[in-house]
């Protein structure tokens, strides 16, 4: 399930990198978080497929350390270029 939501995911982050090409001067950031995500969901899919849990564990939080500190550079590149950021928490507040 975890490789298969780090597939996906890292699909959607290249994509929108693609999109933001032209607005974003570090879109590469995106496409770089992405392919992270894309490499470990083949790896978690194809090359461990039995890991312990443990070590699922140390994976997963390597990836999403990796994807977060990436995907918070994107945002705040995003706010400096005036785009909307912040998520559905915007409209609550």
């Amino acid at each position: 399930m975890i490789a298969f939501w780090a597939l996906f995911g890292g699909s959607v982050e290249i994509v929108q990198a693609f999109e933001l090409k032209a607005m974003m001067k570090h879109w590469w950031v995106l496409l770089l978080a992405g392919l992270v995500g894309v490499a470990f969901g083949i790896a978690a899919l194809f090359n461990y497929p039995g890991l312990s849990l443990t070590f699922a564990v140390v994976m997963v939080s390597w990836w999403l350390t990796l994807t977060g500190i990436l995907g918070i550079y994107a945002g705040v590149m995003q706010k400096s270029l005036g785009m909307p950021w912040g998520g559905a928490w915007r409209s609550v507040c």
